[in-house]
């Protein structure tokens, strides 16, 4: 059974623990500042911890294994990459393309973004996760020293990160970001990619059909 501390008491706090109890996989631990506030969670048979999280030693007298995983997905997934963006597109962007800033074994590494995929299931749903960038602000300075490791990952729907790779790497889009070709902030519309700079990018050039033409027996 896996353990789980979860930070936090209040109101989205007091779902998750219940959701993850209900799966059977996990022992779950609640920690918070507010002792009146663990006592829900203790009569309902929760361990529980008085923790301030905002106190890094504190915070990493508790915990050694820091996996940080974020996904804000939607329920009914209605296109390829089974995601929705519900606020800005600059943060997918940054944390697709960016290296990630990772404590491992009680040193500090850059990772590769879209790297380290895994699957696990919640609550009878399938869901993979894998190396982003951003999102844990500068916690791998705060912890630096006091954790053994320290990780942030995105989790989505199965499929997502094919989905993706697909984009960046088979079709080279990647390519054309790091050329100014493609804005690097706001929403990226199909007939915002000018089609002479996707054919002239070194792997775009394949879909010219004269090019195929000629090459092919």
């Amino acid at each position: 059974m896996e353990k789980v501390l979860l930070i936090g008491g209040g109101k989205i706090g007091r779902m998750i623990p219940c959701f993850l109890a209900d799966g059977g996989d996990y022992a779950v631990t609640v920690a918070d500042t507010s002792e009146e506030g663990l006592k829900g969670f203790a009569q309902r048979g929760f361990q529980v911890v008085v923790l301030d999280a905002a106190d890094s030693e504190q915070l990493a007298a508790s915990v050694q294994d820091f996996h940080l995983g974020v996904g804000a997905l939607p329920k009914y997934p209605t296109n390829a990459l089974k995601y929705n963006l519900t606020w800005s597109t600059d943060r997918p962007i940054n944390e697709y393309l960016n290296s990630c800033e990772t404590i491992i074994n009680g040193e500090y590494r850059q990772t590769t973004a879209l790297e380290g995929r895994e699957h696990f299931s919640l609550a009878g749903a399938k869901y993979e996760d894998f190396n982003t960038s951003g999102g844990r602000g500068a916690l791998h300075e705060t912890l630096a020293g006091k954790v053994r490791n320290l990780n942030y990952r995105a989790v989505r729907y199965p499929g997502h990160l094919d989905v993706i790779r697909l984009l960046l790497d088979d079709l080279k889009l990647r390519d054309l970001l790091v050329a100014g070709k493609i804005p690097d902030r706001g929403f990226v519309r199909q007939e915002d990619v000018r089609l002479d700079d996707f054919l002239s990018n070194r792997f775009g050039r394949y879909f010219i059909g004269a090019d195929v033409t000629a090459d092919a027996p």
